[in-house]
């Protein structure tokens, strides 16, 4: 399950638990979000997509293994998969694209056992700042030209 269509598709709720969960993302004056990212592959080419924790002390040990960067932390309520891949949805972000008849994306629940692999984490790429390192700028750089050509 991907979509908030399906998880709304669904008639039993089984299987699913209402939690407070915590996210990062760049600290930043700018429309829109450049979450931290994870990937269970790390550096193999795969998708990379925002995550969640359900401890902010969790968060705190992943976020001091990535690249030093402005960030803000925020809680959010969730509805997180207890059976299966561990994902989860973000109410406040179902409710806004519901408004506007779009779908919103489940993000990955990860926990402790994640700890340990500090390249299966990083930065959207796209925002620009003296806090990148040249792997970031670099990486940002060839996604923002592949878009144009």
């Amino acid at each position: 399950m991907k979509t908030s269509k399906e998880l709304l598709a669904l008639n039993d709720l089984a299987g699913w638990r209402v939690r407070n969960c915590y996210w990062a993302q760049l600290k930043h004056g700018l429309w829109g979000t450049f979450p931290a990212l994870f990937s269970r592959d790390g550096d193999k080419k795969v998708e990379w997509q925002p995550f969640v924790c359900e401890s902010k002390i969790l968060l705190g040990e992943i976020l001091k293994m990535m690249t030093p960067r402005s960030f803000t932390i925020t809680e959010s309520l969730c509805l997180l998969r207890t059976r299966g891949d561990p994902i989860a949805f973000q109410f406040e972000a179902m409710l806004q694209r519901i408004e506007i008849d779009k779908e919103t994306k489940s993000v990955l629940v990860v926990g402790q056992s994640e700890l340990g692999q500090p390249k299966h984490f990083k930065w959207t790429p796209g925002l620009i700042g003296d806090d990148m390192s040249p792997i970031e700028f670099e990486e940002t750089m060839r996604v923002a030209l592949a878009k144009i050509g």
